[in-house]
């Protein structure tokens, strides 16, 4: 999935062919996998980011997208293996600019039952606290779901910066 500049997607067909979008035209960008994130995986994803947009990989405090942004992020629908937890403290401690969102669809199951709810910032547990809480909340009659739910993780989507939609971290909050 990418985010490009308005304006640069072609909205009408042409007979040969669009034409490839220039990496300055781009904003950020998601990569999504069915996979358990293992530390091959998390290298792949690093070198795509350093290959389309290196400045995520640099300390430049200049370069910095909007709240409302999502830095490059690998989203995949597995856990984080114990190594991949050690790789993403690294990728911490550089100041990467990027997201690994792992158990995805919990975590976006969790932020649909929630208002104002990101499934790229906060542990699952909190997510699913939000969405129950919505829930109870939900006593003037709306809608809501009786779905059961069982959490035994406490990962998080591990930003190296500052995570989208400008939410900080605190210490209690990181897995590793």
């Amino acid at each position: 999935m990418a985010i490009v500049n308005p304006g640069v997607v072609p909205t009408v067909k042409s007979k040969k062919g669009s034409d490839t979008l220039k990496n300055s035209e781009l904003i950020s960008f998601a990569e999504a996998k069915k996979l358990v994130i293992y530390p091959m995986l998390l290298a792949q994803f690093v070198g795509i980011v350093h290959e389309i947009k290196p400045k995520f990989l640099r300390k430049n405090k200049k370069y910095c997208l909007g709240d409302d942004h999502l830095h490059p992020a690998l989203i995949a629908l597995g856990n984080l293996t114990p190594n991949a937890k050690d790789i993403l403290r690294s990728f911490n401690r550089r100041k990467y600019k990027i997201v690994v969102a792992e158990n995805f669809d919990i975590r976006l199951s969790a932020a649909a039952r929630a208002i104002d709810t990101s499934p790229f910032v906060g542990t699952i547990s909190e997510l699913l606290r939000s969405a129950a809480n919505m829930k109870v909340s939900a006593a003037d009659g709306t809608d809501t779901s009786e779905d059961d739910f069982e959490d035994s993780s406490e990962s998080t989507a591990a930003a190296a910066v500052v995570p989208p939609l400008g939410r900080v971290l605190s210490e209690d909050e990181i897995p590793f």
